[in-house]
């Protein structure tokens, strides 16, 4: 008779220990992928965290630019696919798992730097654009600083270069902008906002050496005598927005950093004027004086009207506002207009308006502007995991409707199966478009993927995520 086999147990320390290794193990990889808070009235709320993806350091990225370039342009894939549609892409990304695509077009001498995931400026970002003698615009869009530690010769020796936007510029933890802007001598006007703060910086030595046209946006000049002699600090002193009757500056500020300005307004017409002119993305200030010592000696009297675009015809149809001004003649006056969204009488808030400024006293003239205050005002962000398609959306400063475009036969309606619209964190139920969000909200929609193919995709390369949703304001 076979004496009875004793199974042997697992000791209970064993499954314990095993256990913890697991929830471990699964809390990484959660608050890895995302961010878990608790909002009063709602209970926990779990959002997949914004995707980023770094690029390779500045002179690497340096290296990899064409010598020809004119242009360059950093966006998001979707943005400018049919651009890049059959152009050799290299990956610039400090992470090939996350990269970031260059192309460069021969026939534009435009160089492109996308990705579907927020660009991240690698720590150093010394010399990323330097000695680019072609060079004459860089778009910034779809992109973050908030790591970069160093912007020494970031734009040195680029002398075709007439003007940088660098509103979104974080530079709260950047140590060193030695010779940032060195050689840029046809650089004029550099925008920016208070996100441009100097104070953790160390060296900046020659920062705007031989920056000639630089001037900020009241007028103060780096070489106010137009000789390649100064002596105005060249250092960080002055890395700052100029303020009418404050601090001096060689920035030009922009309210907000999100709006796209298309042309100036009351532009000085013919020498010896008895006033000048200084616009930015969101207002214009008018003087009755060329200079510190010479007024016009009659009062200048213009007329500022407003208009808005109603029904999105690119017809500027509805008068929302008219102002008179007056700047007294004999001494130095100063007249700003904010130019801001504007609200009708039915409570819709447009961000196209055109200004009409009409001199009334003189000559008269009649000078145009318009003003699109929405043109980067939301950015979208793909995520995908577990079978979990994740579209991030933050609508900044704008509200209204924003347009969901599906491609493959896959819509919002849940009538193809490969792609289930199941959730909206703060969002609606429904993406029937156009959709109606608010503004400064971020919205998180979900989608469950049925397909296999279509997990595969995705989970092999989120850039395909353009390809199936994206989402644009009309």
């Amino acid at each position: 008779m076979k004496k009875p086999v004793k199974k042997k147990r697992i000791p209970t320390v064993c499954i314990v220990i095993a256990i913890i290794l697991l929830l471990t193990i699964a809390s990484v990889t959660i608050f890895a992928k995302y961010s878990i808070t608790w909002e009063k009235g709602f209970g926990i709320k779990i959002t997949p965290k914004v995707q980023e993806s770094i690029l390779t350091g500045g002179t690497t990225l340096n290296g990899k630019i064409n010598d020809e370039t004119k242009h360059i342009i950093f966006g998001n894939s979707n943005t400018y696919k049919n651009e890049v549609n059959g152009l050799e892409a290299e990956n610039v990304g400090a992470d090939v798992k996350k990269p970031v695509y260059l192309y460069y077009d021969a026939l534009t001498y435009t160089t492109y730097i996308l990705s579907s995931n927020t660009i991240k400026f690698n720590a150093d970002s010394s010399g990323a654009f330097k000695d680019l003698l072609s060079l004459e615009s860089i778009a910034f869009e779809n992109y973050t600083t908030e790591i970069v530690t160093d912007m020494s010769s970031m734009f040195e020796g680029c002398p075709l270069l007439t003007e940088l936007n660098l509103t979104e510029f974080d530079t709260s933890a950047v140590t060193d902008t030695a010779s940032m802007f060195k050689g840029c001598e046809g650089l004029a006007t550099i925008y920016a906002s208070n996100k441009f703060n100097t104070g953790s910086v160390i060296s900046s030595d020659n920062m705007f050496t031989g920056c000639y046209n630089l001037v900020g946006g009241e007028g103060t000049r780096v070489y106010p005598s137009g000789e390649t002699e100064t002596t105005q600090p060249l250092d960080k002193s002055y890395a700052r927005i100029d303020v009418l009757g404050g601090a001096e500056g060689y920035f030009t500020g922009i309210a907000g950093g999100l709006h796209y300005f298309v042309s100036n307004i009351l532009k000085e017409q013919y020498s010896g004027a008895s006033y000048t002119v200084s616009g930015s993305e969101t207002y214009f200030t008018v003087s009755n004086g060329l200079d510190s010592s010479t007024y016009s000696i009659e009062d200048i009297k213009y007329r500022v009207e407003l208009y808005v675009d109603k029904d999105a015809d690119g017809v500027f149809e509805t008068l929302i506002s008219t102002v008179n001004y007056t700047l007294e003649g004999g001494q130095r006056s100063v007249q700003r207009t904010d130019i801001t969204p504007l609200t009708d009488g039915y409570g819709v808030t447009h961000h196209r308006i055109k200004a009409v400024a009409t001199k009334l006293t003189g000559d008269i003239e009649i000078l145009e502007a318009e003003f699109n205050l929405s043109s980067v005002s939301h950015n979208v962000a793909y995520s995908y995991s577990d079978g979990i398609l994740y579209v991030t959306l933050n609508t900044n400063d704008q509200s209204g409707v924003f347009r969901f475009e599906w491609v493959n036969g896959i819509g919002p309606d849940n009538s193809d199966p490969n792609l289930i619209f199941t959730d909206a964190v703060a969002g609606p139920s429904s993406l029937e478009t156009p959709v109606s969000l608010n503004q400064n909200t971020k919205y998180d929609f979900i989608f469950f993927v049925n397909s296999p193919e279509l997990r595969l995709q995705l989970s092999t390369d989120i850039e395909n995520a353009n390809a199936i949703v994206t989402v644009s304001k009309p």
